[in-house]
């Protein structure tokens, strides 16, 4: 009696899974079809009245996208020397890790320094952080003290730069 009892118990689980999956499945089919028909829908428009509404279209999601996007600081005259243009991708790279942002000129930072937020990218906390990229500068960044002062030394690391 137990097992039919055990039986009937996991035929009634995976007939409930069974349905959370296709419901969910249904779902994602739902949510995708609408996004698809959205864009045709755009797509349609921007056709019908001429080129500058698909350009508005791209402008602003192009204005969204970098929004996203992690942006490194860095001196013109270094820039310019390794070849970096406003907004080309770039790689910094430690002893410890690489990450990934967009090159921006900055009169304002040091030509030795490259600075990059630290708390920009990070892994998804929250929804204002989310999908962006490249991850945290903490995975450059080398655990070591100050050699005067023996204090944490979180903000700075020695690193390598060179287009992505």
């Amino acid at each position: 009696m137990v097992k039919k009892l055990k039986q009937m118990a996991e035929k009634k689980a995976a007939s409930a899974a069974g349905m959370f999956d296709s419901a969910l499945a249904g779902a994602v089919k739902d949510s995708a079809q609408q996004i698809w028909l959205a864009g045709m829908g755009a797509f349609s428009k921007a056709q019908a009245e001429g080129g500058k509404v698909f350009e508005a279209l791209v402008k602003e999601g192009t204005s969204l996208q970098r929004k996203t996007q992690a942006v490194a600081e860095v001196h013109p005259s270094v820039a310019s020397a390794k070849g970096f243009k406003n907004g080309d991708r770039i790689k910094i790279k430690s002893s410890v890790g690489t990450i990934e942002g967009y090159c921006r000129y900055f009169e304002g930072t040091r030509p030795d320094t490259i600075v990059f937020p630290i708390e920009h990218g990070h892994w998804a906390m929250g929804r204002w952080a989310k999908n962006r990229s490249p991850g945290a500068s903490g995975e450059v960044t080398v655990n070591q003290s100050d050699r005067i002062t023996g204090m944490c030394n979180y903000y700075s690391t020695k690193v390598s730069v060179e287009k992505a």
